[in-house]
């Protein structure tokens, strides 16, 4: 028998998890969830689940090679906590992608989802902390596990560098490049607006499932996204003020680029 591998994607969000989600489905070797993010250690963080998450891989995996996608414990230190201590867990894979283009992308996106905030610097003292590689990091520092950290614009590029930093073995010779879904150039739709509600009733579990099922679906894009227009605007003092409120953050994130490059050069290193 096979050795089973689990794969965890930590995330954070806005960072094309779907996309990654998606090119994993095409994949005969890998097994990922029919839904792209169950919740698992969210429920079991809010007291709504005790079942074991050897349990959940059984149910949800079919093949011994098996990605999961919890994007959204990223931004909560418990729900880390939780993932880094449970048993079972090969590998936990972060995405990185430069801070000021997180918060933007997540500005603009909730703002496209009916979110009203009063401009962008207002949402970023909000949301600040929410994409902070520095404080996940020092989390799996203290729980003694190693994340294995991927650059955002070499993921998209070729699918297969996850593979390469995970020892997860690839039959493809040729660079897998992943489809750009929920584009930052894109207007989501009234519909949009309502399947994004939809997801968000997390008690409403069918309607939870069927909403993430279709996610990123031609037909989801079709129906849901209208004709492409101009990347959100915002204005330049606003965006000089998070960028030197970002200034330590982005320095760790560089920081931990450079050796995630350094590694997907020498795969070795890894």
């Amino acid at each position: 028998m096979k050795k089973r591998v689990t794969v965890l994607v930590i995330g954070p969000t806005r960072t094309a998890t779907t996309a990654l989600w998606q090119g994993l489905k095409g994949v005969e070797t890998v097994s990922v969830a029919s839904t792209k993010e169950n919740y698992f250690f969210g429920r079991r963080i809010a007291g709504k689940s005790d079942q074991p998450y050897g349990d959940y891989l059984s149910k949800h995996f079919a093949r011994n090679i098996r990605v999961d996608f919890e994007p959204s414990i990223f931004h909560s230190d418990d729900q880390l906590r939780e993932a880094f201590a449970t048993p079972g867990i090969d590998r936990f894979v972060g995405i990185l992608r430069p801070p000021l283009d997180l918060y933007k992308s997540a500005y603009g996106y909730n703002t496209r989802n009916g979110m009203t905030y009063n401009g962008f610097e207002a949402f970023f003292q909000q949301a600040s902390g929410h994409y902070d590689y520095s404080r996940v990091a020092a989390i799996a520092r203290d729980a003694e596990v190693s994340i294995v950290w991927l650059p955002h614009d070499a993921l998209i590029t070729d699918l297969r560098v996850l593979f390469t930093a995970t020892g997860v073995p690839c039959a493809s010779e040729s660079a897998l490049p992943l489809m750009q879904l929920n584009s930052s150039q894109k207007q989501v739709s009234a519909i949009g607006r309502i399947m994004k509600r939809a997801r968000a009733l997390k008690k409403l579990a069918l309607v939870r499932t069927v909403a993430e099922r279709v996610r990123g679906s031609w037909v989801y894009e079709k129906l849901v996204y209208s004709a492409r227009k101009q990347a959100l605007s915002i204005p330049a003092s606003e965006l000089a003020a998070v960028r030197a409120s970002l200034a330590r953050e982005e320095a760790f994130y560089l920081s931990i680029l450079a050796e995630a490059k350094r590694s997907i050069a020498d795969p070795s290193r890894l």
